[in-house]
């Protein structure tokens, strides 16, 4: 393979955050960067290769909410003139009243950032989702504009744009090691060759963590399971002719959400004890079912449909949560020129994609993103590290009343 023996800067990972950090570092004119997949950007094998690619942008969290509601707008509006999004908008509900500060704090919140979003009645509830029982919900928040994107071929769009702006990206590319000299990254090694360089971006994922010790770096961030099943093509959603029709569906509390994939469903739930990964010898982010962790209690009252619906695939997938349960991101304080975008979900991609690329330019940043400063668990060892991110799975849709 012809690889290029200098470039400035290497993203390391063709996900969706490694695509979107090329597609703006091209759109800013910086072309002077090689992305590095270890397999394809076809079958990607990290967690965007298996993401239900729920975009809800309404977030108690600022910026994340920002960043959700750019990915959207990228997301539906490609370089080419794409979309690979429906935006058929979210529905979150709850059985009980005593939630209602909870709801009414979260549709504040989807107001002031401009989302068009109002409380629901239960009969709404039932005429937008049929195969809900909606007469068990004491409240339901609508939020339009959210929506379900194909990351995967989201990323090949993306990456696209980078490559015809003068981006290479080299797939079947496994990075071997960093090279630095006096604390400062000068070359990556992979199996194609030695490649110069003056910065690095790691966009890895769930591998960060793995990767980094290599270099003596702890990267405070923890692979964690979720389980994600697909139905048998379920009759009340008919032949539809896209993606998704109706809103995606969050109860918040079982921790569970469902989502239309085509004439099947789609669901997931966070109720269950929380199960960390090691990834050191695993190449994908997908894992053995594990069904006496993931066994837990699924909404059945508010769903009867899945009670007797057959599932047809059961999958075991890994994505990275951090103390905080926010992103990575920028150099880190052990080694200049590398340069940390991990830890970040599809449904905030783009909007950390055009962070990370406005950093690595030195433009002014759309937004103040310091709070998710790469270098902000440095005081935490391994095991408050490991603690505190898996704590936070079972508050997964957490939202504090004072922020």
């Amino acid at each position: 393979m012809n690889f290029e023996k200098n470039v400035d800067t290497v993203i390391i990972g063709g996900g969706n955050v490694g695509a979107a950090i090329a597609h703006h570092l091209a759109d800013l004119g910086k072309t002077d960067v090689c992305v590095l997949e270890r397999g394809t950007i076809s079958n990607l094998q990290g967690s965007t290769g298996h993401a239900p690619g729920l975009v809800v942008r309404n977030n108690y969290s600022t910026v994340m909410s920002e960043w959700a509601d750019y990915s959207t707008k990228l997301y539906t509006s490609l370089p080419d003139g794409g979309s690979h999004m429906e935006l058929v908008g979210s529905i979150e509900a709850s059985r009980h009243e005593k939630n209602t500060p909870v709801f009414e704090a979260k549709l504040a919140a989807a107001k002031s950032r401009g989302f068009k979003a109002k409380l629901l009645a239960s009969n709404e509830v039932g005429e937008m989702l049929p195969y809900v029982d909606a007469g068990k919900l004491a409240l339901s928040l609508l939020v339009e504009g959210d929506g379900v994107v194909d990351a995967k071929s989201t990323v090949q769009s993306l990456l696209k744009n980078a490559e015809s702006k003068g981006i290479a990206v080299h797939e079947n590319t496994e990075v071997l090691s960093i090279t630095t000299h006096n604390s400062r990254v000068t070359a990556v090694e992979t199996t194609g060759g030695r490649i110069a360089c003056n910065t690095v971006v790691l966009a890895v994922g769930i591998w960060g963590a793995v990767f980094l010790e290599k270099m003596g770096v702890k990267l405070p961030l923890v692979p964690v399971q979720h389980p994600y099943l697909y139905t048998k093509a379920a009759p009340v959603l008919g032949e539809p002719t896209s993606a998704a029709v109706r809103p995606m569906f969050r109860d918040m509390d079982n921790l569970f959400y469902l989502r239309e994939h085509g004439n099947q469903f789609g669901y997931g739930w966070y109720n269950h004890a929380p199960l960390g990964a090691e990834m050191q010898d695993n190449r994908a982010a997908e894992l053995p079912y594990v069904e006496q962790v993931f066994d837990s209690k699924l909404p059945f009252d508010l769903l009867p449909v899945l009670r007797t619906l057959p599932v047809i695939d059961q999958l075991n997938g890994v994505f990275s949560m951090t103390p905080d349960g926010g992103p990575l991101l920028g150099e880190i304080d052990e080694v200049v020129g590398l340069f940390l975008a991990e830890a970040v979900w599809v449904t905030h991609a783009g909007g950390v994609g055009r962070s990370a690329a406005q950093m690595l330019t030195g433009n002014t940043l759309t937004q103040d993103v310091s709070k998710f400063d790469a270098n902000r668990f440095s005081s935490y060892d391994a095991q408050r590290i490991y603690a505190d991110a898996l704590s936070l799975y079972n508050n997964i849709y957490h939202w504090p009343l004072t922020v």
